[in-house]
């Protein structure tokens, strides 16, 4: 890669260097400081992950034994394979480079690593799978035909700005979660809050001569989900071997707890397979509704039974539910070409002058006037298949009062829209000139590169606090925390939203309380202020959104906290003088499952340290003159000192001091290899030159999966940590803390995986970030090539967003929230930090 042998090397010299460290043999081929153009595979420890392959690097594979390796792989429609035999290193085990597949494809590729070991006692074989990476990841493509729907799970989901959701299936009709609705409000018009799930499904047939075909899978033709609507498409019979074209779009309306689902006969254009344009079929309607906050469930036999059937008021083309002390309903079905529909405050008919939400079509409706048909019915036990696999109840009940029904020609369209009367919120976060010019922005058919679907998928989380913007952490059961709208926040300030970011920073501020912020809010209760970090991720949003040096206003919180923590805050995060370290009680960083205590790391956590140095660091360009820059040079001192040990090869994540505060001195150094050491790089807490820095990025790279970072790597540690239940029992091997599947029971199942294995997407940036400040310019094309693992978690699940955690494990499926705010802003920020120059 960087220059041939030359004749007059010392070959076995070279050859005794590559025997004990062959990264250090590939160094004297590249330029000083350069990053070596290789990654590293371990087996038989990688069996358990897919292994990211950058574009141009060759594959370092390294095992106990002797071996063969065959690296299997397709390009261009044809199977390619490259193989290599190892050579011994020093301390006995053995390696082999393979050269970089030859692709050039715009999406990550599949490859398979073969193994032959030559063990002592019989042969072994073995597999890791890999996935081959471009130089630059291709648009996402939101669209899924019928045999993509019929085989996968996917959805979508569409916001109004206020809080207030859509979240879908691709099979129509169908809801695999308590969460799945067409329309789950915002019900208080000020705060983001529990949504209300009101409308979680429609069911639709289309009906002709008697011929009645269900509108699902089996009629399906494709699937597509932009920012701002999801459209279905159908071929459905109608008898005689003909077919109606029919598409089904759904779009929220932006500010307003509303949705609107419009469907719309196709033109035949004379095709003989579709039914004559003049020939009407009958499109019927059965809306499911409900009326609860989405962490609960509906069960007919605890009052929904007795109450929803007197809670309908029907009228001819509609119905308003409103039962007793819940959030109330109203569904209208109206053709679309009349541009009329309710004014959901006082029940009236306005024209398209009044609410220009439905726009007429080019057409005139041909077909008979929708109308509505009260007949009550409840379908019982309806699955829950994605909170059964929780551990969690896995079904509900599910009350339609009645049925639409409208005729349509060719051409012909109606909308069933559905809305809370009132509305809950009219006020969008922006002028409906910018929202309706952010839509059409981000678009993906007009999307033209990767990084704008990035933005179009973070500005997904942008809803409104009373008059101020603030970022919904994740859908579809988030609402704002601290931490994770802070960490949002510098994906939006990379994007050019400084005015987003400083308006959420101002709204925040408000709550400080020496030295503490929220933790989370929900609805206008901000008294959850359990966390270490949200405060120095304030700081560190407030410098980058002031290039360097914040505004005055957010420069005095920024020297309140410092001096909070200094002081020690009410809650007990306090400075130990010696080493200028802060300590943190357990659960307060974002590694934070308790009961059971996953990852208790009360003590000093490494990013804790970090994100104060940068913090400190931001303190002293506003007060020169305090105490902040020999806090720093301090603080810096002691991280290298305890935690970095070059024998380990990588910084500790924790110095524990279990019990309450002590000084870092006597706290205990753990040797879990975890990705929050990361920070230390990005922050600037350790030199980029420095040893450490390079062992930072090296270990780390063990942790790597497609899109995600592991929280621990597998392995034995010599640190216990004990998982236990609240009656005691012991969940897991303390020293051996590594779970890579998460699924079932929360409590003794999922919590003890969230942070020891599972994989997240938001720190995985963070790798490449640290790559480039440690290499610099020689390692941003393998950065911009991981950028590309990202492309087939935007194209699977929630299409157009990222998810909030995967397994640990291969395959690494997609868990926890469809879409989650810090995993789309931080691969964000990295794009836009790769794009400058």
């Amino acid at each position: 890669k960087g220059r041939p042998l030359d004749p007059d090397e010392d070959v076995d010299a070279l050859a005794d260097e590559l025997a004990r460290d062959p990264l250090a043999a590939v160094r004297r081929f590249i330029p000083d400081g350069a990053m070596p153009p290789v990654t590293t595979c371990r087996f038989p420890e990688d069996e358990r992950r897919a292994v990211p392959l950058p574009a141009g690097n060759f594959l370092l594979v390294r095992a106990a034994a002797p071996f063969r390796a065959h690296l299997e792989y397709e390009a261009g429609g044809r199977a390619l394979r490259k193989s290599a035999g190892s050579f011994a290193l020093a301390d006995g085990s053995h390696a082999a480079f393979v050269d970089h597949p030859a692709t050039d494809a715009d999406e990550p590729l599949p490859a398979t690593l073969r193994l032959e070991l030559s063990a002592p006692d019989r042969p072994v074989r073995g597999t890791v799978e890999l996935q081959v990476l471009p130089e630059r990841p291709r648009v996402p493509n939101p669209e899924k035909t019928s045999a993509e729907v019929r085989r996968g799970d996917f959805s979508a989901l569409l916001v109004n700005g206020r809080g207030a959701m859509a979240h879908v299936r691709a099979r129509f009709g169908e809801v695999s979660s308590q969460y799945d609705a067409l329309l789950a409000a915002n019900p208080d018009p000020a705060v983001p809050c529990d949504r209300v799930v009101l409308l979680p499904r429609v069911r639709a047939w289309i009906v002709n001569c008697g011929f009645s075909t269900p509108l699902d899978t089996a009629c399906l033709r494709g699937f597509r989900a932009d920012p701002d609507r999801v459209r279905w498409t159908f071929d459905a019979p109608v008898g005689t071997g003909r077919t109606v074209g029919l598409a089904a779009e759904l779009r929220l309306v932006p500010g307003e707890n509303r949705a609107e689902l419009r469907f719309e006969r196709e033109p035949g254009g004379g095709d003989p397979a579709r039914a004559d344009d003049g020939e009407t079929v009958e499109l019927v309607l059965r809306p499911d509704v409900e009326s609860r906050s989405f962490h609960e469930k509906t069960k007919a036999f605890t009052g929904p039974e007795r109450d929803f059937p007197a809670a309908v008021a029907p009228s001819a083309d509609g119905f308003r539910f409103a039962p007793p002390g819940r959030v109330p309903l109203a569904v209208r079905l109206a053709p679309a070409g009349d541009g009329r529909m309710v004014n959901w405050s006082n029940g009236r008919m306005v024209g398209p002058s009044d609410h220009q939400t439905i726009r007429p079509s080019d057409h005139q409706t041909s077909g008979t006037k929708p109308r509505f048909v009260p007949e009550p019915e409840w379908h019982y036990m309806v699955a829950h298949p994605a909170e059964a696999a929780r551990g969690q109840d896995g079904s509900s009940d599910l009350f339609s009062p009645g049925w639409f029904s409208a005729t349509l020609a060719g051409g012909d369209a109606v909308v069933l829209a559905a809305a809370v009367p009132g509305g809950g919120g009219s006020e969008s976060l922006e002028s409906p000139e910018g929202l309706e010019r952010r839509k059409v922005d981000a678009r993906p058919s007009d999307l033209q590169t990767f990084e704008q679907s990035l933005s179009a998928a973070s500005r997904s989380f942008l809803a409104v606090r009373e008059d101020a913007p603030t970022v919904i952490a994740g859908f579809p059961w988030f609402l704002d925390w601290g931490r994770d709208t802070f960490i949002a926040l510098r994906g939006l300030v990379a994007d050019g939203m400084k005015d987003v970011a400083l308006a959420v920073l101002r709204k925040f501020g408000a709550f400080e309380d020496r030295g503490t912020l929220p933790n989370m809010i929900c609805g206008n209760d901000a008294s959850n202020r359990d966390t270490s970090d949200a405060p120095l991720w304030f700081c560190v949003v407030a410098g980058e959104v002031g290039g360097g040096k914040p505004p005055s206003d957010l420069a005095k919180v920024v020297l309140r906290i410092l001096h909070g923590y200094l002081a020690g805050t009410p809650n007990g995060i306090c400075v130990d003088p010696a080493s200028a370290l802060v300590f943190s009680p357990p659960h307060f960083t974002w590694m934070d499952t308790n009961w059971p205590a996953g990852t208790p790391r009360e003590g000093y956590p490494v990013e804790i340290q970090a994100l104060w140095i940068a913090a400190l660091d931001l303190a002293a360009t506003i007060e020169p003159k305090g105490p902040w820059r020999g806090l720093r040079d301090t603080a810096r001192k002691s991280l290298l000192r305890f935690f970095w040990s070059p024998e380990r090869g990588f910084l500790s994540d924790c110095l524990h001091a279990d019990g309450g505060y002590r000084p870092a001195a006597d706290a205990v150094a753990d040797d879990h290899l975890r990705c929050n050491q990361l920070f230390a790089v990005t922050l600037g807490a350790i030199p980029a030159d420095h040893p450490a820095a390079r062992a930072v990025v090296s270990s780390s790279e063990r942790l790597l999966v497609p899109g995600a970072i592991r929280t621990l790597a597998p392995g034995r540690t010599a640190f216990a940590l004990p998982v236990r239940a609240s009656d005691g029992r012991l969940l897991n091997d303390p020293h051996a803390p590594y779970w890579g599947r998460y699924e079932g029971d929360e409590d003794t199942r999922r919590k003890p995986a969230y942070h020891n294995g599972t994989a997240w997407p938001w720190p995985f940036p963070s790798y490449a970030e640290a790559l480039v400040k440690v290499y610099g310019a020689s390692a941003v094309p393998a950065a911009r090539s991981l950028l590309a693992t990202a492309l087939p978690l935007f194209e699977s699940g929630c299409i157009g967003q990222l998810p909030e955690i995967m397994d640990g494990d291969a395959p690494h499926a997609s868990r926890g929230c469809d879409g989650q705010a810090w995993s789309a802003t931080e691969f964000l920020r990295l794009a836009r930090l790769l794009a400058t120059p």
